[in-house]
């Protein structure tokens, strides 16, 4: 999808069926073709000492945010990101 696309942003959750979101980020970044898009991740579980939790610099990831998080928190994010 991302290939067929040409988003702003991308709204990206670390738990996703058939890869990991760590896996997608790391995929954007090796791919030239997504340099500029910016990616906002979420999950429930945050920390180094999390087993997906990247071990290598990514300029795509902007911010991580630990979910719940609410709609105002999201959209003052996001907002943030794009502009």
């Amino acid at each position: 999808m991302l290939r067929d696309e040409a988003p702003s942003m991308v709204l990206l959750d670390i738990k996703l069926p058939d890869m990991s979101g760590w896996e997608v980020l790391k995929m954007m970044s090796e791919d030239p073709s997504y340099p500029q898009v910016p990616v906002i991740v979420m999950t429930a579980s945050l920390g180094t000492t999390n087993p997906d939790f990247p071990l290598y610099k990514n300029e795509n990831l902007r911010k991580v945010l630990k979910k719940p998080v609410s709609i105002h928190e999201l959209t003052r994010e996001i907002k943030e990101v794009l502009n």
